[in-house]
């Protein structure tokens, strides 16, 4: 009789690292999960843990996905406008590059997509990237690629429609509205559906968001980057600044 083959060593080392990786992402993200709940302190500690697992291990698109959404959640709990647009701009950044590196991975397109809707559309300008995100997750759905509970799933298209809405296309948003009456009848969003049914019903099938802002609204906006603008504003200046003292030296030398 043949003795059994002793493992290898590089693979046993492999599969305790997984094994390690595999618990403490589960931790993390549970932990985001809390944070996307409301809890401000799981927010903290998810991202402590996921920026350390990036770190630790690349090529993980899902990982990433996390990380990301994470980053938003941060941004979500800072009072400093300036620094809620650094952290939620560099969670998309990490988001977008997770659906391109996985772009048929459901669950990255849930967080990409769900991050992407509820950051405001006049700072970020990403709800198209919301209804490709929940575009797709619906499809695989329906393909019976993704096992979504109907509550989930419920959510998700009532989402696009508001997604819809948000951007003026008021036909589009009735279109995946009245689906959940035939497909999640018994849902929470339901209701809401069937309400914001109403409002768009004599409303044009696309009109222009823009012209129904505000001034307030356009105020507001420019208070909340407005740190960031003037730090470019003074960067442009430095270097046009720069720029004209090189011509008058190259002046002075030609003289």
């Amino acid at each position: 009789m043949s003795k059994p083959k002793k493992k290898n060593a590089e693979s046993v080392k492999s599969s305790a690292v997984q094994g390690n990786f595999d618990a403490l992402f589960q931790q993390a993200v549970e932990l985001h999960n809390r944070g996307v709940a409301g809890d401000s302190a799981a927010v903290q500690q998810a991202y402590a843990q996921l920026e350390q697992l990036f770190k630790s291990y690349k090529g993980r698109p899902l990982l990433e996905a996390y990380f990301g959404s994470a980053m938003v959640l941060v941004a979500r709990d800072k009072s400093d406008t300036s620094e809620k647009y650094k952290w939620a701009s560099q969670g998309l950044k990490h988001l977008d590059q997770a659906v391109a590196a996985s772009p048929r991975d459901g669950v990255i397109r849930q967080l990409r997509g769900r991050n992407a809707f509820n950051l405001p559309e006049q700072y970020f300008q990403r709800t198209q990237t919301a209804i490709e995100d929940y575009t797709a997750v619906i499809e695989q759905q329906q393909r019976g690629e993704l096992q979504l509970d109907a509550e989930q799933y419920a959510k998700i298209v009532y989402e696009l429609g508001e997604a819809y809405a948000r951007i003026g296309r008021n036909a589009d948003a009735a279109n995946v509205w009245r689906r959940l009456e035939t497909e999640a009848g018994g849902s929470t969003v339901q209701p809401l559906a069937a309400q914001r049914l109403q409002q768009v019903a004599n409303r044009p099938a696309v009109e222009s968001v823009l012209s129904e802002v505000s001034n307030t609204v356009v105020v507001d906006a420019t208070r909340a980057i407005g740190t960031l603008l003037v730090r470019w504003a003074q960067k442009e200046l430095e270097k046009e600044q720069g720029k004209q003292k090189k011509n008058k030296a190259k002046a002075k030398k030609k003289k």
